[in-house]
């Protein structure tokens, strides 16, 4: 019955996640897009600007989705990012996806990728 259990749970868990992945425009699978990306990034300008009540979580999400991008992409130490705070780095991201609306298909990685290396540029 446990097992059963598991399975049942396993298999909803992967339906989940499967549904959750979302086609580029470029055809490349990701789990967020440029669009689900700036949703959140909604909710970082919010409570930064302290207007209206909080969304933690879309915030930390914005902010955790920063970060967990600059981490995967393990810059040099010695690359100008490596002394930023995260909000730094986060209002970098949130300024290029405002000035670039027509990017917003891409994946998200690469949005914060591209925002990074155009803020911290060398």
């Amino acid at each position: 019955m446990a097992r059963r259990i598991f399975l049942m749970v396993a298999a909803l868990t992967v339906g989940i996640m499967i549904g959750s992945v979302a086609m580029t425009e470029t055809g490349r699978l990701t789990y967020y897009d440029g669009r689900n990306i700036v949703e959140r990034m909604k909710a970082y300008e919010k409570d930064a600007s302290n207007m209206g009540d909080k969304d933690f979580y879309n915030h930390g999400v914005f902010t955790g989705y920063v970060v967990g991008v600059i981490d995967a992409n393990r810059l040099n130490p010695k690359h100008p990012v490596a002394g930023a705070k995260v909000n730094e780095l986060c209002a970098i991201v949130a300024k290029y996806l405002k000035n670039n609306p027509e990017k917003w298909d891409l994946s998200g990685a690469v949005l914060v990728a591209e925002a990074i290396n155009e803020g911290f540029p060398g």
